[in-house]
């Protein structure tokens, strides 16, 4: 096999013949991107760029409750950015914030929502009308269950919210590692590892429902998993729940838990439990291991198991409790 190589030059990009036989292949490899040189201008923008994109979270975090920080692409540093091009795209991502219909946060009704959803939302309700029968200003199903046109938007809106919301939910518990009492990586097949919650699975269909009372059920129910706040209320009560075993479990053994415990968010927390749930935090193991201690054990024995199984985790944690800091985005 006969092999030929172009000479190399800057401006030029290098292409490697191949020659085997009567075949000739040419590949071409693409050319290397300039060093990015970072100017005080540069870094200029990129904190201009980068206050504006956290001055919108907290403006949608205190006005709606909805956290949106985990749809921008927020840097720690710009030295994060290796070419020009790449730093280019990302400014150019980031001045446009401002139009993107997912991060326009409104209020339809009770519903906090975003123009996409919202704009989704009333293109299904266009195609539930046509399946509906008009009577004067009301749609009315099969069953004789009317709806005015404003009941149809909020009960398609809220369904589509909480879906969302519940998916988005799902991705990030499933990107927290789990770990078992060796401290080694369990690969988790479940997809749901919400703990029992209650997804919106389907799309809101207006023509099944087949009483008015179905519809008021409905009703509430979408109100409460369409909350902006339904999640940190969760991982608030998750953590009060923990605290209150541990204290009620391990008495003074659990102290240095609790003191752990303290230094975190709720949303640490979370993270922290999932992380662990099938190791030491569970609930269930703390209490079956709290009263139903070997015969060769003490309570106080058996106590001190589930505290030294606890602690062990907090320092598997705590060795990489930065990085873990970084799948919190709720």
């Amino acid at each position: 096999m006969k092999r030929l190589r172009s000479k190399t030059y800057s401006r030029w990009t290098l292409i490697v013949v191949v020659s085997k036989g009567e075949n000739t292949v040419a590949k071409r490899r693409s050319k290397k991107q300039p060093k990015f040189t970072i100017r005080e201008v540069d870094v200029n923008e990129f904190n201009r760029l980068q206050n504006n994109a956290k001055a919108m979270i907290r403006s949608r975090k205190k006005k709606y409750g909805v956290d949106i920080s985990g749809e921008i692409d927020l840097k720690t540093n710009i030295n994060e950015f290796k070419t020009r091009k790449g730093f280019n795209a990302w400014k150019e991502a980031m001045s446009k914030l401002r139009y993107r219909a997912d991060l326009q946060i409104k209020k339809v009704g009770d519903t906090v929502a975003s123009q996409k959803q919202i704009n989704q939302s009333q293109r299904e309700v266009n195609i539930q009308k046509r399946k509906l029968q008009k009577v004067g200003s009301e749609y009315q199903n099969k069953y004789k269950v009317k709806f005015t046109e404003k009941q149809l938007l909020e009960l398609t809106l809220q369904t589509n919210v909480a879906r969302d919301m519940e998916i988005a939910r799902q991705k990030q518990l499933e990107s927290i590692p789990r770990f078992n009492k060796k401290g080694q990586l369990i690969k988790d097949l479940r997809k749901d590892k919400t703990g029992g919650t209650v997804i919106v699975r389907d799309k809101f269909d207006p023509t099944i429902l087949d009483n008015n009372q179905r519809v008021k059920i409905r009703e509430y129910n979408l109100k409460q998993v369409s909350d902006p706040e339904r999640y940190s209320r969760r991982e608030q009560q998750l953590k009060m729940n923990f605290e209150r075993t541990i204290r009620e479990q391990l008495d003074e053994d659990g102290q240095k838990i609790l003191d752990y415990i303290a230094t975190m968010s709720d949303a640490e927390f979370n993270n922290f439990y999932f992380m662990f749930m099938d190791s030491s935090l569970n609930f269930e193991y703390i209490y079956k291991n709290n009263h139903d201690f070997d015969d060769n054990q003490t309570a106080g024995e058996a106590n001190d198991n589930i505290a030294n199984a606890i602690l062990t985790d907090i320092q598997r944690y705590d060795k990489n409790r930065e990085k873990y800091k970084m799948l919190m985005k709720y």
